[in-house]
């Protein structure tokens, strides 16, 4: 009788990962689409898991994000809002201190001071009329302008915690009251010029008005639960005898926002964020933009000063920016709470950690919307950091069960796609739904130059120092990986320079189908 056979060995098959497509924390990281990833943070897409401090910016790639820019200027009295304006066709930042102070800062650092120690309060706010002046106001010492040079005193009865200008007018809310100026300025509150107030009377609106926005060619009155629309801003008459009259339309009810500063234009659509979700709401029809990230906000601090918005170019692509605070565990560069940075763009979103941001604003430089922030203390630019310096990232693809999450299957080896221009040191697990193992990727290439008899050549600086030429361009790792699961994925962190992941490599094997522990 002949020998038995030896089993045969097990039939394997290789996948490869390069057509990402975003970002979903919404379902479990074993159900999530193949081409999506679990987490994403300091990294954008270009292609899809969880990015962390990176983007997705097309098909196919993961670009690791730049870090934030030094800082251009450090105020010590503290800074509690931070507000970008073009002043004099000129961008500047409007910083209101803790002590109730104010001062002008230019994206170069020049710094300016506005106004002395409890010229207002910590909840001023802040606007601009046409190209000059900034208008400031504030719910205790009331409405003032600043025109590059001199601040003045504009009423100081006109007390407010919101203000926009729209249609010719200054438009400041109290309450639930809104009071505006006299048709083309900003300084005129005599009745009989055009100038008024009206009260939010609406049943559909509950509470106050939390903020104003002018945008898409309407005044945006947004509450904690509802949206109301102003337009059709028309005046009849002559002075002392002008009436002014508009539409105020109730938009949107049972939706709102509780963070006025979260509010802001995006394209043709006025975006915001509720306790429960980021939204857009473009024309009458409110759009959930947050679905893929509905599972994070129960672990967000959203206040009307903790959380607030700004628009900017990230990796040459326009992202609507979300600062909140964060409670949870899955940041890379340590647990919360902390702030974090929610970014979208073309339907996907990034996660980014930018150290410790207490306020975000948007600032046209040269026609780019940048983001620029505080820490509380210094100014400094968001993803302005040089190609050169690091940053920490996360990134998670799906746990995959490769068609059958009954089959016990086995990662034998793993690839991976990078292109560097520094050298990069990420950390790479495999992983499965109970363990990680780490897996090493195969390092840089150090070039040595030799002389025509063999010999080896040294470069030195003008220091003396001995220098190396390092190549990294395109690195294509292949290295054995051992791991055995019914789902298995791939986990990459790391504090490296900016950097693109293109694709990712898994070998599998199949075992037994419904294997058991």
């Amino acid at each position: 009788m002949p020998p038995p056979r030896p089993p045969s060995p097990p039939k394997t098959s290789t996948r490869q990962f390069r057509a990402w497509k975003g970002l979903n924390i919404t379902d479990a990281r074993v159900a999530i689409d193949d081409d999506e990833v679990a987490w994403l943070e300091n990294a954008i897409l270009i292609g899809k898991g969880w990015l962390e401090n990176a983007i997705l910016i097309g098909k196919g790639a993961i670009q690791i994000l730049h870090g934030p820019g030094p800082a251009v200027a450090t105020l010590a009295q503290g800074i509690a809002s931070l507000w970008g304006v073009t002043l004099n066709a000129s961008p500047v930042l409007i910083a209101v201190g803790t002590d109730g102070s104010l001062t002008q800062v230019s994206p170069g650092g020049v710094s300016t001071v506005m106004a002395a120690a409890g010229t207002v309060t910590s909840e001023a706010h802040v606007t601009i009329w046409r190209g000059s002046p900034v208008l400031i106001v504030d719910p205790t010492t009331g409405f003032f302008s600043w025109d590059g040079s001199a601040l003045a005193t504009v009423d100081a009865s006109q007390v407010g915690t919101a203000v926009a200008v729209f249609q010719g007018r200054v438009w400041i809310a109290n309450g639930r009251t809104l009071t505006y100026t006299a048709p083309n300025t900003y300084n005129d509150f005599t009745a009989g010029a055009g100038a008024g107030s009206t009260i939010i009377t609406d049943e559909a609106f509950g509470g106050n008005v939390v903020g104003l926005i002018s945008a898409l060619e309407q005044l945006w009155i947004v509450g904690e639960a509802a949206i109301e629309a102003l337009a059709n801003v028309t005046a009849s008459g002559s002075p002392p005898s002008v009436t002014t009259s508009f539409s105020i339309t109730n938009i949107v009810t049972n939706l709102g926002s509780n963070a006025q500063h979260s509010v802001l234009g995006y394209f043709r659509a006025l975006a915001f964020l509720a306790p429960f979700g980021a939204y857009a709401l473009s024309g009458v029809t409110p759009q959930k933009l947050s679905e893929k990230l509905d599972r994070l906000f129960p672990h967000l601090i959203i206040t009307h000063d903790s959380a607030m918005a700004a628009v900017a170019v990230v990796e040459n692509l326009l992202c609507l920016l979300f600062r909140v605070r964060y409670t949870g565990q899955s940041m890379q560069a340590g647990a919360g709470p902390r702030a974090m940075l929610l970014g979208f763009s073309a339907g996907k979103w990034f996660l980014a950690a930018q150290g410790n941001v207490t306020w975000i604003t948007t600032l046209i430089v040269s026609g780019v919307s940048e983001a620029w922030a505080t820490d509380g203390t210094t100014i400094f630019r968001l993803f302005g950091a040089a190609d050169s310096a690091a940053v920490t990232y996360k990134i998670q693809s799906k746990l995959l069960d490769f068609g059958l999450s009954t089959t016990e299957h086995a990662v034998l080896k793993f690839g991976l796609e990078l292109q560097a221009s520094s050298i990069v040191t990420p950390a790479l697990t495999v992983d499965s739904e109970v363990a990680s193992e780490a897996v090493a990727l195969a390092p840089a290439t150090l070039l040595t130059i030799v002389n025509g008899a063999g010999a080896i050549l040294t470069l030195v600086n003008t220091g003396a120092a001995v220098l190396s030429l390092i190549t990294h361009g395109m690195l294509l790792s292949r290295t054995v990986a051992t791991l055995y699961g019914h789902y298995l994925g791939w986990s990459i962190t790391g504090t490296d320079p900016p950097y693109l992941i293109q694709a990712a490599q898994m070998e599998v094997a199949d075992g037994r189908p419904w294997s058991t522990p």
